[in-house]
């Protein structure tokens, strides 16, 4: 989400609780399949002729797409990291991902984390929930079987059920 003076530009779920304290909410569409969710919400922010100071709550480990877009088209991104990701060691992911057939990747950095830790010969089938997790898993050197075209519960169940329906198998 990226909060802009009163109005907030988000998806559905984040939504609900900003109407309670934004005088406008205004709904982003998500990943669009070629887009991931930060350039899509950097894209509608920019339509709706968003200027000034943005709020940009993001985590320590993040990628730039959303702040350096907006940024150039001459925003001030005022930055709050409000979390930090922990990323288990490499044997523990592995570990975790002992007997599974398919597994949902939802960020970069676990993307990357598994790509290292898991044995070609030993991967499950892959499902990232957008293009920007599943461009970094196959520059991590693993191959996404499947990206959902967008990265809701529905779409992603969708991609998920299609690619074992497919008759897929790991490899």
């Amino acid at each position: 989400a990226a909060v802009h003076d009163r109005d907030a530009q988000v998806g559905e779920r984040t939504a609900a609780p900003l109407r309670a304290v934004c005088e406008e909410v205004r709904l982003v569409s998500a990943a669009d399949g070629e887009r991931g969710a930060a350039e899509s919400l950097a894209t509608g922010m920019l339509e709706a002729r968003v200027h000034g100071a943005v709020l940009f709550p993001c985590g320590e480990l993040r990628r730039d797409s959303l702040p350096d877009l907006l940024a150039g088209a001459g925003c001030r991104v005022d930055e709050v990291r409000c979390y930090r990701t922990v990323l288990p060691a490499p044997d523990a992911a592995r570990a975790a991902l002992a007997g599974a057939h398919l597994i949902v990747v939802g960020s970069p950095s676990v993307a990357e984390l598994l790509a290292r830790a898991v044995p070609a010969g030993e991967r499950p089938l892959l499902v990232a929930v957008g293009p920007t997790t599943g461009a970094a898993a196959e520059a991590a050197g693993w191959m996404p079987d499947a990206t959902s075209e967008r990265p809701t519960v529905e779409a992603i169940a969708g991609t998920c059920l299609t690619l074992l329906h497919a008759g897929h198998h790991t490899s």
